[in-house]
Formats: C-alpha cells, structure tokens, sequence
C-alpha cells in the first residue's frame, strides 16, 4: 500500500491540491509522491501489510477502506484521525488459515519453549520454598552519623 497525506490544518474541506494530486496519479500511477501532500511521520509504503497492521497506523476507517481498493489504482480520498489519503492498493488478498505443514516447526519450537521455561520456573520455585529471605539494614556507622550531622 501507498499513500500521500494531506494535514487538514493546511488544506480547506474543498482544497483543489488533492483533487489534482489524485488526477495527475491516476495517470501517472508510478509519479513521484514525494512532491504531494503534506509531510507526515507515517510511513508512505507499506509492504505484506494486513488489515490489522494498517489499522494500527492509521485507524480502523483507513483499514476498512482498503477492503473495497480497486488493486493497483489510486483511489481516495480516504478519512483517518490524521487527516485524508490518497491510497494505492498493489495487491488485496484474503488472509486464510495456515496449514499445520507451513507452520509445524516454528509451533514445536514454540511449545519446546514453553515447556522449558514452565520446568525452569517450577525449578526456581522448589529452590525458593527450601529458603527464607531476610534483608537487614546495617547499622549506621560512626562516620556516616558525623558526615551526616556536619552543616554543608
């Protein structure tokens, strides 16, 4: 996905710069968008994005949005809690489940991991229960008491 920003506070509610910014990508769908829209600190590319991903950035509107993108065209303007996008969606896939032969060993590395860590916990609280913990203050000494009573 790619996207220009136009701030709100820069550009009226019928601002001609993003009506012509849409036009000139539409025609020009490679064009440089460095030189549209509005400087922001979101990312102009995002790349094998889901729709969550996008929702985090830039909101659930945004995200939504993407699902009716015609692939591979500009489309917009768009509406998010930072201002209006102009967006191009390169490819919109479905997400679809994962298959148990794609995902097996990151899962066994996974569970190998917890297993681990539940026997390095249970380990820790066998050793702890044989001990009792006490923590002492150590007396003040005699030339801490006299640094402490001379004026600075």
């Amino acid at each position: 996905m790619r996207q220009v920003f136009f701030d709100p506070a820069k550009h009226a509610a019928h601002d001609t710069a993003l009506e012509s910014a849409l036009h000139r990508l539409q025609h020009e769908p490679e064009a440089d968008t460095s030189t549209l829209g509005d400087q922001t600190l979101l990312p102009d590319v995002l790349n094998d994005v889901t729709e969550k991903d996008v929702a985090s950035q830039f909101g659930d509107e945004l995200a939504a949005a993407m699902r009716q993108a015609p692939a591979g065209e500009w489309f917009g303007p768009v509406t998010s809690a930072y201002g209006e996008h102009l967006l191009r969606v390169r490819v919109l896939a479905q997400e679809k489940a994962a298959v148990l032969a794609d995902v097996r060993e990151p899962v066994e590395r996974d569970v190998r991991y917890a297993h681990d860590q539940a026997a390095r916990d249970a380990l820790y609280a066998r050793l702890r229960a044989r001990y009792t913990i006490r923590i002492e203050k150590p007396e003040e000494s005699a030339l801490g008491a006299a640094l402490a009573a001379q004026p600075q």
